[in-house]
């Protein structure tokens, strides 16, 4: 405590290093000081340079302290001053932070400057001794104290606890003003719209009632503050202490302050002084004075009780209220409306004040100053969240709980449910500390208060109707109550939320205790009088979203919430989804998004997604900041299927873009969806992420060209903003703005290419505007000079034109042509010369030219193709039966490369045109050459038509594949059409064209000479009749009297075996080909008949291949038997008792060839050959099995190998099959000796093995080994692939290589003559194992998993450098210049291994690192030497935007670099590689 005698110099010198430390706004002490002359402008500069505050703060505090008693006494005044007009308190800072925080270690700022006497003071005429000052000072201190501690108890639900917090301005209404806040009792009216007018009735009005200030200031002596729980009463009373102990010193008064709350006994005291002093607070020093000065001045006391409930009437409480002590004294009471009319207030004459909440911008001040932009923006949107705020108490958890959201303890988002279940907790917290009843007893309470709920929810009521524990929960501060008076003698209590939310809120959790209950909550809302249930249904997700589980504990069981989880979600979206097209479901797609963010629950989402089939429509709704939240949320959920969104006249507001931009790679990237959000982007009056978008839409921008000038306008920010080129999209319908065509030409040159969207307006709209848009440009060029036509043309040449992605020819050529067509004939008008400037847009596009010879000109057609550089695809649609049309396409057969059209579309030219000329005939061979000489002649064919067909037929015969089925011909047309050729490639004929030409060339009259390689018979869709069939072959038997038929093709009908015969009797050479079912039939007669002629005819003109028949011994025996016919083909699954056969089939080997043999077969067909020695036929038998001996899946047995070797002694180009075969012991070394007979081996990895040991254990290492790399095509494979036919669980069984085995492969390889491939997948192998392959590495193309690769690149490292050196060389030679270390858990060390490795090979071109979970970390140190390196693959990895710098380095250290893979990474700004071509990123 300072002295009245202490001077301001020792004052500040003994609180100097307290000073130093503490003292914050040296600024404003600065000028002050410096402009009452007290510091110069040197002394202001010396200051201003010291580098930190602590600094800047020690040299004020020394410069004063030398300056002397008037320095320091003006400096002290500067402090007080500013503490007293600022409001803000500074807290109390430990002399060291690691000490003690006792008080002795404390320094006050506000304390200690309060106990200085300056000047003013001790001149002022204030009656009273100097021990009611010191009183005073310390009530004054108090004051504070309270208060602070009211805003450090609030603090205590804050994540930040550096918070600031501060009174916000309270509503506070004095009678004679309208409280338009109350709650109307009637029942609610069945309208959208009176959910928000009910809840806006929460919020109080701000009549400018009173204030803290102006009730300190009143002259009332009695005031009472009413209010329900929670609305700011305390608040104002404390801001009412506050207030007091920073006014100045200048008069003598004292403000007590007590808690009803936390001191009830204050009712029981009865003296004045025990009150005051032994409950509040007690003088230093004289008491008795002190006391005194009290009583004789009492018009200066002010004395508050906070929380008001009773008092009797000996308590000296009772006695200050009815002013019997202390008449003159200002009593301030704050209590609940319930107990105002308390008996001991009945008749209390006093200024009532109504304490009511925060105002609407109340609500607003209070949020604004501690929420962020993005929280205060949700809050806003939300009215039910915003009403909530206006009780402060409320308010308070609502920033509380969005403090948390994002933090550690907290990742998720904030929800509404979490913040009213905040709520709950914190005002039981306070209901507990102040009831003796134990915490379960409370939870019993609110359960039963949640019963109540539900029933006033049902029954569309704010007041609880039935409360059996009313007094548990009348202190939750979440009820407000009123006593009714309903007789003479009797009152009731009414009670009713704070909030009708927070009466939702408790309702859903009632239901959540009854399963059934929550069902058929889920089925009111959709019946017409209970759809005001559906408010329920967010609450009821919130509830079970799994954060809140521990909220919850004490009032429903874990498992419970869990068992209910299970299948209240998809009962939720099956409910409500299944009712939307339904006239009278309300509920929206909004309503439900708003539930499952609510739930935070990803599996709901997708199951919502799924219900939905991944399409969200929300066109034409209005979403604010909180439903583009939720939505986003939603569509966050998505996994592995893109979502369609539908945004099309959505209005978004102004914050709602950037959680919609944010989830931009979950949606599924559409033109229409490109358009919606870039219209509402460049509308928006927000700045939003361009970038972002433009990544999501490939560099696009879409434009609707009839939309506002302020679109345009951002637009044109875009394209500058950006560094380079963007894409323009154009979406058109009917009207066209002036403002898209200036926006278009006067940025050209910051435009890519210019598009236009397939789906949006008529082709004639967007030819028309592109028409105009060039119109514009020559005007332009003409009256400037500006070369803007060819800038215009170039953003339109490229290969997609006018579509900006996708090729869609037909789109592409209708485009083109409208254009030509309509850019023709404005030039026409106008007299500007465009067309040439449209040239290379003509040029670039499309692939394949298609018209529709029905609607379109083929004038406009030559047109632009003779503006081709070259020859073009065109496909024709349609057809013109007009002469000159059909004269005009000719005409442009020389600019057409390939040409598709329909079948018929040949015939229709002859129709329409008479070949009179060669030339005329040449034009129509030049059309069938582009058909490729494919000519269909069906229909009524006429004789004008037969004429020109055959005239080109005449050019061109040999070549002509010719369908001929006409319904109808003549004698006459057939001989036009046959007159001038004689050869055809092909003939298909009908039935009745067979017969026809049969009958009209037996009579000379047409195509008696004609030579055809296929001739074959068209079936027709009905079966024809046995009669019918006979008359048809029988036809073309007269026809190969007369024509050359190289293959005769019936395997299309089934022609009868007798009809057949006289086909065999044609002695030409012929080959047929006939059904399966006839072939069958032919094979059968021929045996009953014995006929070797016949049977011998039949084979050669089937070439001896009967694989598709069915035999039987007999029938073949018969066959073979046949002397002079070829070989027969035979299939031994289509025939499998020839397996038994083998001794019969011995004799015939000869003359028979065997398809798909069993290993069975062929091991019976050598152990019969082996047994008769007969070395002779081993020849014969490798011919029929295609020199294939399988024996796959066999067990050998001595026998069964020496007849092997025997076959293998004797033949020659085998190809030995011996996969998953058993050998006996010395079987291998034999069959090794004989690979020189051997042309291809095939075994198994464990085989192979046996093979390399036998072969490097061999006497004849050299030979064995070459024959043996030779006969495996110089590949030892030891992976799964040879086990193809091994069961599937059988094959992924790691093959483990021991020493042994790697030693004989080295030595294997360093035998051969030629590189080796080796195949070491799936094997495992030891470190010091594979040790033993280095030396031979050079000599193989290597093929590992990943596992042994990362064994061979940490093997790399060895002691001598020049060792390591040649391992990397060895081992990047055995890889082909390829690594790929994908799907690799890479580590320190491996790394290390890579960068020697990078470091000492020069062939190591491709290096595929994705998938390995690399960091920025581990990235670091391999960046600088991927110098080599010209494909790189960092895709699938955790690489961030603080690696983009070292990867764009990369391109200048490796200049030959082609292309690194960057895809699926954390990378969020991707516009700096775009710049790039060889990045890859998506």
């Amino acid at each position: 405590m300072a002295c009245a005698s202490q001077s301001a110099l020792d004052y500040v010198r003994s609180a100097r290093d307290h000073l130093v430390r503490t003292l914050k706004g040296f600024t404003e002490i600065v000028e002050n000081l410096s402009t009452r002359g007290f510091f110069s402008e040197e002394d202001v500069n010396k200051i201003k340079s010291e580098s930190d505050g602590f600094d800047k703060t020690r040299r004020i505090v020394d410069y004063v302290i030398e300056m002397g008693e008037e320095a320091c006494y003006e400096f002290l005044r500067i402090i007080d001053t500013t503490r007293r007009t600022s409001g803000e308190r500074s807290l109390s800072f430990a002399e060291n932070p690691e000490s003690s925080s006792s008080l002795s270690n404390m320094f006050d700022l506000n304390y200690w400057i309060s106990c200085f006497s300056f000047r003013e003071d001790i001149n002022m005429d204030v009656q009273g001794p100097s021990p009611c000052h010191r009183y005073q000072q310390k009530l004054k201190f108090k004051a504070q104290k309270i208060s602070e501690r009211s805003w450090t108890q609030s603090k205590a639900v804050l994540f930040n606890k550096e918070t600031s917090l501060s009174y916000t301005s309270l509503v506070l209404d004095t009678p004679g003003q309208a409280s338009p806040s109350k709650i109307k009792k009637s029942k609610i009216k069945k309208s959208r719209k009176l959910r928000p007018k009910k809840l806006k009735t929460y919020i109080p009005e701000d009549k400018h009632g009173t204030s803290p200030s102006e009730l300190l200031k009143t002259y009332e002596r009695k005031i009472l503050l009413v209010g329900k729980p929670g609305t700011g009463k305390t608040a104002v009373v404390h801001q009412m202490l506050k207030l007091w102990s920073e006014k100045d010193n200048r008069g003598l008064d004292y403000m007590s302050y007590f808690d009803m709350r936390e001191a009830p006994n204050i009712t029981e005291v009865h003296k004045l002084e025990d009150l005051l002093f032994s409950v509040f607070c007690e003088p230093d020093e004289g008491n008795d004075e002190v006391l005194e000065d009290i009583k004789n001045n009492a018009d200066s006391v002010t004395i508050i009780f906070d929380g008001f409930t009773d008092v009797g009437s000996t308590s000296v409480v009772f006695k200050l209220i009815q002013k019997t002590l202390l008449p003159e004294a200002k009593i301030i009471i704050t209590c609940r409306p319930e107990v105002e009319s308390a008996d001991f207030l009945l008749d209390w004459d006093c200024l009532r004040v109504e304490v009511k909440g925060f105002s609407e911008q109340g609500i607003r001040e209070y949020l604004s100053k501690n929420l962020s932009e993005n929280h205060l923006n949700k809050v806003l949107c939300n009215l039910e969240l915003f009403s909530l705020c206006h009780v402060p108490m409320y308010a308070l958890m609502v920033v509380a709980c969005f403090s948390f959201e994002g933090s550690d303890f907290s990742p998720h988002p904030c929800t509404v449910t979490e913040i009213y279940l905040n709520i709950l907790h914190f005002c039981n917290q306070r209901n507990v500390s102040k009831t003796p009843e134990n915490e379960s007893t409370k939870w019993d309470a609110i359960l039963s208060l949640s019963q109540a709920a539900f029933c006033a929810t049902e029954g569309k009521n704010v007041s609880l109707t039935s409360l059996p524990k009313l007094d548990s929960c009348a202190n939750l501060a979440i009820l407000s109550k009123l006593l009714i008076q309903i007789s003479p003698t009797v009152k009731k209590p009414l009670c009713a939320f704070l909030h009708y939310t927070v009466q939702e809120f408790f309702a859903a959790l009632w239901v959540l205790k009854d399963p059934e209950k929550t069902r058929c909550v889920l089925q009111q809302c959709l019946v017409q009088g209970s759809k005001h249930m559906k408010h329920l249904v967010p609450f009821l997700c919130g509830l079970l979203n799994e954060k809140n589980t521990d909220l919850l504990e004490g009032l429903l069981p874990p498992q419970q919430l869990r068992d209910t989880s299970d299948w209240f979600f998809k009962h939720l979206v099956t409910t409500f989804v299944g009712c939307s097209d339904s006239e009278d479901c309300e509920v929206d797609l909004m309503f439900l998004c708003q539930c499952l963010y609510e739930s935070q629950s990803p599996d709901a989402c997708l199951c919502l997604l799924d219900k939905l089939d991944y399409c969200i429509d929300v066109s034409g709704e209005t979403l604010d900041p909180q439903q583009c939240c939720v939505l986003a949320y939603v569509i966050s959920q998505s996994q592995e299927r893109k979502i369609e969104l539908n945004l099309e006249d959505t209005t978004v507001s102004k914050q709602g873009m950037r959680p919609l931009l944010g989830c931009l790679s979950k949606l599924q990237r559409s033109d229409s969806l490109s358009r919606q959000l870039w219209t509402i982007s460049l509308l928006s009056e927000v700045d939003v992420d361009y970038v972002s978008l433009l990544d999501f839409t490939e560099n696009q921008l879409h434009l609707p060209v009839n939309s506002e000038t302020q679109l345009y306008d951002r637009a044109v920010r875009v394209l500058q903003k950006r560094k380079r080129k963007v894409k323009v999209c154009l979406h058109c319908d009917h009207r066209v703005c002036q403002s898209a065509s200036s926006f278009l030409l006067h940025h050209l040159p910051h435009i890519h290419s210019l598009s236009f969207c397939q789906s949006s307006g008529n082709l004639s709209d967007q030819t028309e505007l592109l028409m105009n848009l060039f119109i514009v440009a020559a005007d332009r060029q003409q009256r400037t000079g500006e070369k803007i036509l060819n800038m215009l043309s170039s953003v339109c040449s490229y290969q997609t034109f006018p579509l900006h992605s996708h090729y869609n020819d037909k789109y592409q050529s209708d485009f083109l042509l409208d254009l030509c067509s309509h850019v023709k004939d404005c030039e026409t008008k106008t007299g500007l010369s465009v067309l040439p400037s449209l040239q290379p847009v003509f040029q670039s596009a499309p692939a394949v030219w298609i018209i529709n010879l029905s609607e379109r000109k083929t004038s406009i057609l030559l047109e632009l193709l003779k503006l081709q550089p070259e020859k073009k695809q065109v496909e024709l649609r349609g057809c013109s039966h007009e002469e000159s049309e059909v004269r005009s396409l000719l005409q442009c057969l020389p600019f057409i490369s390939q040409l598709s059209c329909g079948p018929e579309f040949f015939q229709s030219v002859c129709t329409s045109m008479s070949v009179r000329s060669r030339e005329e005939a040449q034009q129509l061979e030049s059309l069938l050459q582009l058909l490729g000489f494919q000519l269909l002649l069906t229909g009524a064919l006429h004789r004008k038509s037969c004429w020109s067909v055959g005239r080109v037929l005449k050019l061109c015969g040999s070549k002509v594949d010719l369908i001929l089925t006409p319904s109808k011909m003549s004698a006459r047309g057939g001989a036009l059409l046959f007159r001038h050729t004689t050869q055809l490639h092909s003939l298909r004929l009908s039935i009745d064209m067979s017969l026809l030409l049969s009958q009209w060339v037996r009579r000379g009259r047409a195509a008696r000479r004609l030579a055809v390689e296929e001739l074959s018979l068209v079936p027709k869709k009905a079966r024809p009749s046995h009669r019918v069939l006979l008359r048809a072959v029988s036809s073309l038997a007269s026809l190969l009297r007369y024509w050359t038929v190289g293959r005769l093709d019936l395997t299309e009908t089934c022609i009868p075996a007798q009809g057949l015969i006289v086909l065999l009797l044609h002695h030409g050479p012929l080959t047929v080909k006939l059904s399966e079912e006839s072939f069958q039939q032919l094979l059968s007669l021929l045996h009953e008949t014995q006929d070797k002629d016949l049977t011998l005819s039949f084979l050669s003109k089937v070439g001896g291949d009967l694989t598709s028949c069915c035999l039987s011994w007999e029938l073949l025996h018969y066959l073979l038997q046949q002397p002079s016919a070829p070989t027969i083909t035979v299939d031994l699954r289509k025939n499998l008792f020839l397996q038994e056969e083998t001794t019969r089939l011995l004799p015939f080997l000869d003359r028979i060839v065997f398809t798909r043999p069993s290993p069975s077969f062929v091991m019976s067909s050598i152990r019969e050959l082996y047994r008769a020695h007969d070395s002779h036929a081993v020849p014969s038998l490798l011919r029929s099995l295609g020199h294939v001996i399988s024996l796959s899946c066999r067990q050998l047995d001595s026998v069964d190998c020496a007849a092997l070797i025997f076959i293998l002694r004797h033949g020659d180009g085998v190809r030995l099959n011996l996969l998953w075969t058993s050998i006996p012991a010395g079987g291998v070394e034999s069959i090794l000796l004989m690979l020189d007979s051997v042309s291809r081996l095939s075994v198994d990895r464990n085989q192979l093995l046996r093979f390399i040991h036998c072969c490097a254990a061999c006497d004849v290492q050299q030979e064995a080994a070459s024959g043996l790399l030779r006969t495996l095509q110089h590949s030892l494979d030891l992976s799964c692939s040879s086990c193809v036919e091994l069961p599937e669980e059988d094959q992924t069984e790691p093959l483990s290589l021991t020493a042994d085995d790697c030693r004989a492969v080295s030595t294997i390889l360093t035998q051969g003559s030629r590189d080796t491939q080796l195949d070491l997948r799936d094997c495992e192998v030891e470190d010091s194992v594979l040790d033993l392959l280095f030396p031979v590495l050079h000599r193989v193309r290597l093929r590992v998993s990943n596992t042994v690769l990362l064994q061979l690149l940490s093997l790399v490292p060895v002691n001598s450098e020049r060792d390591a050196v040649r391992r990397a060389v060895s081992l990047c030679t055995a890889l082909g210049g390829e690594l790929d270390l994908s799907h690799s858990t890479l580590d320190q060390r491996v790394c290390g291994a890579l960068v020697q490795m990078l470091d000492s090979c020069e062939g190591l071109t491709e290096l595929d690192l994705s998938h390995c979970q690399l960091t920025d970390q581990l990235l670091l140190p391999l960046i600088t030497h991927l110098h080599k390196v010209q494909v790189l693959d960092l895709s699938h990895n955790q690489i961030t935007d603080a690696s983009t710098d070292v990867l764009l380095q990369l391109l200048s250290i490796n200049p030959s670099i082609h292309c690194v893979r960057l895809f699926s990474n954390n990378i969020v700004h991707r516009a700096a590689f775009k710049e790039h071509t060889q990045f890859e990123i998506w």
